[in-house]
């Protein structure tokens, strides 16, 4: 119908926002996302020893493991104190599920809150590559190839 948004001849509105009607925001209006102050970090976010509580068994080697490659990957500088607070409750779960391992076996139910947990924490690939980060590993970066013909091929329309 001729004139009819989203049928042959209308304007197919796509976005949520313009569906319902709401205005988007541009970059000078006060409300775009440049434009809103944000919270500022105060104090350290050093990397807390790991201690678990009074009565509980000190950590397995395997959990100390896990904590440690915490401090080395390159993430650790995305965490804020309270990350590193969760972070510790996390290797209490996950150590008492390893612990659990022996006594028990494993359960998927079990092995999908621990990765889970790992996952908030960036320590998988899978959750960094969601969240768009890549860690840069001290590796040179191949110089990229010179493709200015392309590119004036491309912009004459060949």
């Amino acid at each position: 119908m001729p004139g009819v948004a989203g049928r042959s001849g209308g304007a197919n509105r796509k976005r949520s926002d313009v569906k319902l009607g709401h205005a988007t925001t541009a970059i000078g209006h006060p409300d775009h996302p440049d434009n809103v102050s944000k919270p500022v970090a105060q104090g350290s976010c050093e990397q807390p020893p790991l201690a678990f509580p009074e009565g509980v068994d000190e950590p397995l080697p395997m959990t100390l493991d896990l904590w440690a490659s915490m401090k080395v990957s390159g993430y650790d500088e995305f965490y804020t104190a309270s990350d590193w607070q969760t972070a510790r409750i996390y290797m209490l779960a996950i150590d008492d599920f390893i612990r659990g391992i022996v006594v028990k076996g494993w359960t998927a139910m079990k092995m999908a809150e621990v990765r889970s947990m790992m996952a908030e924490l960036m320590t998988l690939e899978s959750a960094r590559r969601r969240l768009k980060i890549e860690v840069q590993r001290g590796e040179e970066v191949p110089e990229l190839a010179n493709v200015t013909p392309i590119d004036r091929a491309k912009a004459a329309g060949l």
